[in-house]
C-alpha cells in the first residue's frame, strides 16, 4: 500500500473511535495506545522519516510535542507561585498545607497529560507515512482515503437523519434533524466533509474510464458539499465556497473542447447530478435549514470570547497549561453573560491557545501558519504539486474553523491534520532528495 498500512491502521481506528473529543478518554486512549505500540515497532522507520522531514518540520513537531511537557515539569514553589494568575492557586493549597511544595506550571495536570498523549497518534500518522513509491502514489492515496472517510461520515449521517437519532456510536445525537456522522459535533462533521472536498481537488481520476474525471469530480462534489449541508454546520457551509472555487478553477484551467465518445455520458452524468443535488435539497428542505440558521448569527461565542481574552491576560504570557481552560475560565466569565452551563471551551482556537500557553503557544501557532503558508506557495508555484495544493487547501479550512470552533481538540481530525502536513511536506522532501 502506498500510503502504509500502520497510518492506515491509526486513521481508520481514529475515524471509527476517536470523534467524541476529550469527554471520551478511554476511546481516544485506545487509539493513543495503538499509536505508541506501532510507534515502538516500526520505530527504525520512524527514525528514517524524522531525518526526511526537513529542519524547519521537525522544529516545529519537537515544539509542539516539548510544549506540554514542559509544562508537567516540577518548579520550586518560589517560581510557581510568582508566575501570573497563581494567587488562586496559592491561597487554595495553602488551606491543605502544601503551598511550599513543588508543583507543574499547569494548573491542570490530568488535562495537560491528555493533551500530550494527544499528540502521539498525530505524530505517528506523520512518521509512519510511507513515502517511498511513485511520484504521485502516497499523496494520492493519502487524499483518496480521505474522500473515502468523507463518503463514509456521510452514509452514516445520513443513517442517523432517515432513523431520527440512530447511530451505533456512543456520541448523543443532540439534534436528529443533523448529521453527526462519526463525530460528536455537527461542526467537526461538516468540517470532514469540506476536507473531503478540498482532497478531492487534488486526486487524480484515470482518463480510461467510461466516465471522465471531469464528470467523477462533479458528482463526487455535488454528494459532500450535499454531506456538509446536512450537518447545518453555519461555518462549514461558509467554508465550502473555498474547494468549490477551487474546483471549478481546476475545471475551467484544463478543460478542453474535444468530440470524444464521452461526451454524452459526461453531459448526461453531469446534468443528473446538479438535478439531484437540486431536487434532494430542495424536497428535504435541509438546504432551507441550514441557511435559516444564518438567520440568527447572535450566540454565546463574541461573550465566551471576551471573557476569554481577559482570562488569557490573567496567565500571560505563560498561560494555564494545555487544556486547563475549563478549569480557569471561570475566574473571569463575566456575570452579565453567566449561565448555569458551563462554556467548557473557549470556541476560538486561538484565544483558548493564548489562555493555556500564552506567548509560547502563539509562537508555536504562528510558526506553524508561517510554515504552512510557505509550504503551500511552493506547492501552488514552484513545484506544482496538485497533491500538495489540496491538502495545503484543508488546513486553511481547518485554519479559519478555528477561529468560531475547536477543529483540532479533536482525536479524528488531529490524525487528519498530521496526514495533510505530510502531503503537504511531500513536494519539498522530493525536491530534497533529486
Amino acid at each position: 500500500m502506498a500510503l502504509g498500512w500502520p497510518a492506515i491502521l491509526i486513521l481508520c481506528a481514529a475515524l471509527l473511535i476517536g470523534g467524541g473529543g476529550s469527554r471520551y478518554g478511554l476511546l481516544n486512549l485506545t487509539i493513543q495506545l495503538l499509536a505508541l505500540a506501532l510507534l515502538c515497532w516500526f520505530n527504525t522507520e520512524a527514525r528514517a522519516s524524522m531525518r526526511s522531514l526537513g529542519a524547519g518540520l521537525l522544529a516545529l513537531v519537537a515544539a509542539t510535542i516539548a510544549l506540554p511537557l514542559l509544562q508537567l515539569a516540577p518548579l520550586p514553589p518560589g517560581i510557581w507561585q510568582a508566575l501570573p494568575g497563581r494567587e488562586i492557586a496559592v491561597e487554595s493549597r495553602d488551606i491543605v498545607g502544601v503551598a511550599n511544595q513543588w508543583f507543574p506550571m499547569t494548573l491542570d495536570r490530568g488535562r495537560t497529560i491528555v493533551a500530550f498523549a494527544s499528540l502521539v497518534p498525530a505524530v505517528t500518522v506523520l512518521l509512519l507515512v510511507r513515502k517511498s513509491g511513485s511520484r504521485h502514489g502516497f499523496a494520492q492515496a493519502g487524499l483518496r482515503l480521505l474522500v473515502l472517510f468523507a463518503l463514509l461520515n456521510l452514509l452514516l449521517g445520513g443513517f442517523q437523519i432517515a432513523t431520527r437519532g440512530l447511530s451505533p456510536l456512543p456520541y448523543p445525537i443532540l439534534d436528529a434533524s443533523r448529521s453527526y456522522g462519526f463525530f460528536a459535533s455537527h461542526n467537526t462533521s461538516g468540517l470532514f466533509s469540506v476536507i473531503g472536498l478540498c482532497a478531492l481537488a487534488g486526486v487524480r481520476f484515470s482518463d480510461r474510464g467510461v466516465v471522465s474525471p471531469r464528470t467523477a469530480k462533479l458528482v463526487l462534489a455535488s454528494i459532500l458539499a450535499i454531506a456538509t449541508i446536512l450537518t447545518q454546520s453555519r461555518s462549514s457551509t461558509a467554508l465550502l465556497i473555498l474547494p468549490l472555487a477551487y474546483l471549478v478553477f481546476l475545471t475551467l484551467r484544463d478543460s478542453k473542447l474535444s468530440m470524444s465518445r464521452k461526451l454524452v455520458v459526461q453531459a448526461v452524468l453531469g446534468l443528473g447530478a446538479i438535478l439531484l443535488t437540486v431536487g434532494y435539497l430542495t424536497a428535504e428542505t435541509r438546504l432551507a435549514a441550514t441557511l435559516e440558521r444564518f438567520e440568527n448569527l447572535e450566540d454565546a461565542r463574541p461573550d465566551i470570547w471576551q471573557d476569554g481574552l481577559v482570562s488569557a491576560e490573567r496567565f500571560f504570557p505563560v498561560g494555564a497549561g494545555m487544556g486547563a481552560f475549563d478549569e480557569v475560565f471561570q475566574l473571569d466569565e463575566s456575570l452579565e453573560t453567566i449561565s448555569p452551563s458551563f462554556a467548557r471551551r473557549a470556541h476560538n482556537e486561538y484565544i483558548e491557545i493564548a489562555v493555556e500557553a500564552g506567548i509560547f503557544g502563539l509562537a508555536i501557532v504562528s510558526a506553524w501558519l508561517i510554515w504552512g503558508s510557505l509550504s503551500w506557495y511552493r506547492a501552488l508555484g514552484v513545484n506544482r504539486s496538485k497533491e500538495g495544493a489540496a491538502a495545503g487547501l484543508a488546513l486553511v479550512c481547518i485554519a479559519l474553523q478555528s477561529f468560531v470552533d475547536y477543529p483540532l481538540r479533536n482525536q479524528t481530525l488531529l490524525c487528519v491534520a498530521a496526514l495533510l502536513v505530510a502531503i503537504l511536506a511531500r513536494p519539498i522532501v522530493q525536491k530534497r532528495v533529486r
